[in-house]
């Protein structure tokens, strides 16, 4: 059975043996944000913490691409431009099997919106690791 880590060397996908012996796989994490300093601040955060993120700013491509697959989390704005918002692309990534985390300036979102954690913006970046590192550990 494959581990997710947050660690890797580098490589998009890093093999590697944990030390329990387990494979351990480099967690790719897909977020979905149209701030500009938002992606910039929290795409820097998460690869530093040795995350492989890929950012995009549009709901529409951004389901396109969640289809693609190879993503373990989705991590997502509600407002977001296209003809599809935040809400479809959770929908889509929790209906693939993803860690879903919206992130919302209303501090909740609908009951309609599956997601794992819900992050209120404002939001700290050591609370906004902890609850990513949490929902992971959850799955």
């Amino acid at each position: 059975m494959a581990a997710i880590s947050p660690l890797g060397s580098g490589d998009a996908v890093h093999s590697g043996l944990a030390e329990d012996g387990e494979t351990t796989v480099r967690c790719r994490i897909i977020h979905v944000e149209d701030d500009k300093e938002i992606s910039a601040l929290v795409g820097a955060l998460l690869q530093r913490n040795g995350y492989d993120i890929t950012t995009i700013g549009d709901a529409d491509v951004a389901i396109h691409e969640l289809c693609s697959g190879g993503y373990d989390v989705c991590i997502t704005d509600i407002g977001l431009p296209g003809k599809c918002d935040g809400r479809d692309v959770a929908r889509v990534a929790a209906s693939i099997g993803m860690t879903v985390i919206v992130m919302t300036g209303n501090h909740s979102v609908d009951d309609d919106v599956p997601c794992d954690v819900v992050i209120p913006k404002p939001f700290g970046l050591r609370d906004f690791v902890l609850a990513l590192q949490a929902a992971l550990a959850a799955k």
